[in-house]
């Protein structure tokens, strides 16, 4: 994080502490116990995941000693949520029934975030099916897009690319939608059929 730069005029080796006044904000406070110092370093000695949304700044006292005499001074660390991308697993598969209507719901793209306060949004950017099916951006619900045509014996399956974006990240994966194929009443090319036969045939 933070390299301490003392010097000593009589050339001794330099100890360096820090402390924290626990009396500040809570959250700085939290944040204040997940720094220590190696050598002349501050480190973060363990990680604080899922801590901050906002930037926080840390002040701590930090003192350079000889071992007879010491200085002091403070340093200011300010603490950032960088952000973990979305999960969105690949390979997730929905059917639905060929001639289905516009509307028809296949079900919900399963995705995660280890920001639980972030807001997922869902697009479906690609694939075969990119005009036949439509994703909730809100819920990740697969519907039947309006107007699309759905025939088992034209193509049985299509891919879809989709993404889930939060605050700081989009991530990708693949999911298949996979016709059912539905008994369907026998067709004539015309209704009405007319013939002509001779009386003596």
């Amino acid at each position: 994080v933070a390299v301490f730069q003392g010097s000593d005029e009589d050339g001794d080796d330099l100890t360096y502490a820090i402390a924290y006044d626990t009396a500040g904000d809570a959250t700085a406070t939290q944040l204040a116990a997940y720094f220590d110092v190696d050598g002349d370093k501050l480190v973060l000695s363990t990680s604080a995941d899922n801590v901050v949304t906002d930037p926080v700044d840390v002040t701590f006292t930090y003192t350079a000693s000889d071992g007879a005499l010491s200085a002091s001074g403070t340093i200011t660390v300010t603490v950032m949520d960088m952000g973990v991308a979305p999960v969105i697993p690949d390979g997730q598969t929905f059917s639905c029934p060929e001639n289905s209507a516009g509307g028809a719901a296949l079900g919900t793209l399963v995705a995660t975030d280890e920001n639980v306060d972030d807001v997922l949004s869902y697009y479906i950017v690609g694939g075969s099916g990119a005009n036949r099916f439509d994703v909730g951006e809100a819920d990740g619900a697969l519907t039947v897009a309006e107007g699309a045509t759905l025939d088992f014996e034209t193509q049985a399956s299509y891919d879809l690319e989709c993404t889930v974006t939060d605050s700081y990240a989009t991530t990708y994966a693949t999911v298949t939608v996979t016709l059912t194929d539905v008994n369907e009443a026998p067709t004539f090319a015309t209704s009405q059929i007319t013939l002509q036969v001779a009386e003596d045939a």
